[in-house]
């Protein structure tokens, strides 16, 4: 006998979607254009613009779904456990969703790509400074991380959409 499903934990876990959905089509968008564009430019142009990206990122569209993903999955898995129980593959889908973008994706961020972005932030094209070995450092590593950051986004929305299709019911006992 099947319990039905809270219409709160269909809400949430649809907006939990639509925040992980959105942050991962961010990172992939970096993947494959933003990141392969910029390769093609002259080092005192790719510092510029990736100067000028990061200090305008910090902004409420971001962050509704950078930090949203987390809140709004958090609230799903809490609302999974109420409506089906600890042993329910909803609820172990949903966890996973959440351990995985909090340590590939947002952990990557905050821990690799930032301090990356804020290191460069301190780089003067007036000072002559040595742009090559500069932009040659940074954008290996942010690459490097963009990457790991993308795949664990697409893996944690991979997991929230299978269990938006998983049924949910409290497991039976026996």
């Amino acid at each position: 006998m099947a319990s039905t499903i809270p219409t709160v934990f269909r809400v949430f876990l649809i907006a939990a979607l639509l925040a992980m959905g959105a942050i991962a089509g961010f990172f992939y968008a970096y993947e494959v254009s933003v990141t392969t564009g910029l390769a093609e430019v002259d080092d005192a142009t790719y510092v510029t613009a990736m100067q000028a990206i990061n200090s305008v990122i910090r902004n409420a569209p971001f962050a509704m779904s950078f930090f949203g993903a987390i809140v709004l999955t958090a609230v799903a898995l809490v609302l999974a456990w109420r409506a089906a129980g600890w042993r329910s593959a909803t609820f172990w889908l949903i966890a996973a969703a959440l351990a995985t973008y909090l340590l590939g994706g947002f952990g990557v961020t905050f821990a690799l790509n930032v301090p990356l972005n804020e290191e460069l932030a301190g780089v003067s094209l007036a000072a002559h400074q040595d742009l090559s070995g500069i932009r040659a450092d940074y954008e290996s590593q942010w690459n490097r991380w963009n990457t790991l950051r993308t795949v664990a986004s697409l893996a944690a929305f991979a997991l929230l959409a299978g269990s938006a299709v998983t049924r949910t019911g409290r497991p039976r006992r026996g």
